[in-house]
């Protein structure tokens, strides 16, 4: 996975985290120890939006949101990420 581009497979309904070498600077200082670990315990702050995301997601449905944002944790210090979430 030697891509430049940072990508991340989220794996199974409880999902396992799998991601190549760029994705390592999304995650932080959670790097290495995410690697194959679950999604939700890494990525924890996350979950209030996307469980329901998730379940749509397993039900077959499509799902759209527009000016989405993110509130995440790396190296330490809160960050927010403004992006449309997509799934």
């Amino acid at each position: 996975m030697s891509s430049t581009h940072p990508m991340a497979l989220w794996w199974t309904t409880d999902p396992i985290l799998i991601y190549n070498d760029s994705y390592s600077q999304i995650i932080g200082d959670r790097h290495p120890k995410a690697l194959g670990g679950s999604a939700k315990e890494f990525w924890a702050e996350l979950f209030p939006e996307f469980d329901s995301i998730l379940e749509g997601v397993f039900r077959g449905e499509s799902v759209y949101t527009e000016d989405g944002n993110l509130l995440v944790y790396r190296y330490g210090y809160p960050e927010v990420w403004l992006f449309p979430l997509l799934s």
